[in-house]
């Protein structure tokens, strides 16, 4: 399964026009969380937990006590959102992966098993699924406080912190390294 899936994620690798629409496609899920954000700020004083990086159980519990009736359905409409923003995000590190790799060390890309690398964009994916489950479910339930969900929430958004940072590191340096490397087989050839 695993395989097949790197296959397909390689083969759109090499259509730029996908790579941009996946990209814009993130771009414009973006923009409707922050427009949701936006009146949530609003009604509670505070953005939505997803936006602040260093978000702490402590913090769950205060910022809770302002989440209005209004405010906890415009979250639940942002949570819609920010469940398929995740996995297009990672397909889309991953396909700007694929391109570097394709281009810039081509003899690597042809074997088979060197795809696996397009998987690491998705365990950030699978962290911010973690983050937006526990993050729903202590809204949801409060009151009371759920601290365990809490916790599993900031633990699993910390994780996704960095790993999409090392994501975001990685694709960039690969895209940036795989297309000076093809240009410079190209001008020597």
């Amino acid at each position: 399964m695993w395989q097949r899936f790197t296959a397909w994620i390689a083969r759109c690798s090499a259509d730029w026009r996908l790579v941009v629409g996946v990209g814009l496609c993130q771009m414009l899920l973006l923009v409707a969380m922050l427009q949701i954000g936006k009146p949530f700020q609003l009604d509670t004083g505070y953005p939505p937990f997803d936006f602040q990086s260093t978000l702490t159980v402590a913090d769950m519990e205060q910022q809770l006590a302002h989440y209005t009736p209004a405010a906890r359905q415009l979250y639940y409409g942002m949570s819609v959102i920010d469940f398929v923003f995740p996995p297009l995000g990672g397909l889309f590190w991953a396909l700007l992966i694929g391109a570097g790799l394709r281009l810039g060390w081509p003899e690597f890309w042809q074997r088979p098993n060197n795809k696996s690398w397009l998987l690491l964009p998705f365990v950030g994916a699978l962290c911010d699924w973690c983050e937006n489950l526990g993050l729903l479910v202590t809204i949801s339930n409060y009151p009371p406080f759920e601290r365990g969900f809490a916790s599993f929430a900031v633990l699993a958004k910390q994780e996704k912190n960095l790993t999409i940072s090392l994501t975001f590191t990685l694709a960039i340096t690969v895209l940036i390294v795989g297309a000076l490397r093809y240009w410079r087989r190209r001008r020597a050839s």
